[in-house]
């Protein structure tokens, strides 16, 4: 698995893209180096494209991934996931049913325009496409 990533400060915005099949020893190692880092604290939303990922078997471990969020990262934000096939689409909507904080802010969607809406972002379309196709760090 690739994890692409970048946090950009001026938008209290982390994104996110992950590349081949889902490990989630990697995802684990990745969040855990993201928390330690001192822009992380300002963060407030989060964009995780799970356009090219395989999850295949990854629903069996949906709770190991939910105890990540609630024990390790522990912060509330909103989170879009990003999506483009049924498998995601669940995946995404487990994982948000799992969690046992109705306070986390998970949605998913399948278009850039409407993860700027729920991120209630003021980047454009075209500047936020950049910004995903330009991630400056990888995991």
């Amino acid at each position: 698995m690739e994890i692409q990533f970048q946090i950009f400060k001026e938008k209290n915005l982390l994104i996110q893209k992950y590349k081949g099949n889902f490990s989630i020893p990697k995802y684990k190692a990745q969040v855990i180096k993201i928390i330690n880092n001192p822009d992380w604290k300002n963060i407030d939303k989060v964009l995780v494209d799970l356009r090219n990922i395989n999850l295949k078997n990854v629903l069996q471990h949906i709770e190991e991934l939910v105890e990540i969020k609630e024990n390790i990262i522990n912060k509330k934000y909103v989170t879009v996931h990003l999506v483009d096939e049924p498998s995601t689409t669940v995946f995404s909507h487990l994982y948000k049913e799992e969690l046992k904080e109705e306070s986390y802010n998970i949605n998913y969607c399948s278009t850039i325009e409407k993860a700027i809406e729920l991120l209630k972002s003021n980047t454009s379309k075209r500047e936020l496409e950049e910004m995903i196709s330009n991630l400056n760090s990888s995991f």
